[in-house]
């Protein structure tokens, strides 16, 4: 078991759990892409640092994109106050939330190969 799959599997919030998993598993699918876990969360990456996933309060979860301000799909990208890093607060999966996710990733995944 990865120490990623461990990650997921020792979360106390189950509903969170679920998320992660769905995400994570979502995520993998593409190629090229790796994974570990740094400051105690998912990190996804190419060439570099892609995202991540970051369980947030009221059973959610973010997934934070590390060049978000670069992405072009900026509506659905929330900053927070933060310069670089933009993300997608999740409550539940359904197939409209993880075409959105596969899409962002897509195009992270690409600028993350042109840079």
């Amino acid at each position: 078991m990865s120490p990623v799959d461990e990650y997921i599997e020792s979360l106390e919030n189950t509903h969170q759990q679920h998320l992660i998993y769905h995400l994570h598993h979502l995520i993998m699918t593409f190629s090229g892409v790796s994974t570990k876990l740094r400051f105690r969360i998912p990190f996804y990456d190419g060439r570099k640092w892609i995202c991540y996933i970051n369980p947030i309060k009221k059973n959610g979860v973010e997934v934070c994109f590390i060049k978000g301000f670069k992405l072009t799909n900026r509506t659905q990208l929330e900053a927070r106050k933060r310069t670089m890093i933009k993300g997608i607060s999740i409550f539940e999966i359904n197939d409209e939330t993880l075409a959105l996710i596969a899409e962002v990733f897509q195009e992270a995944l690409e600028l993350d190969k042109n840079s």
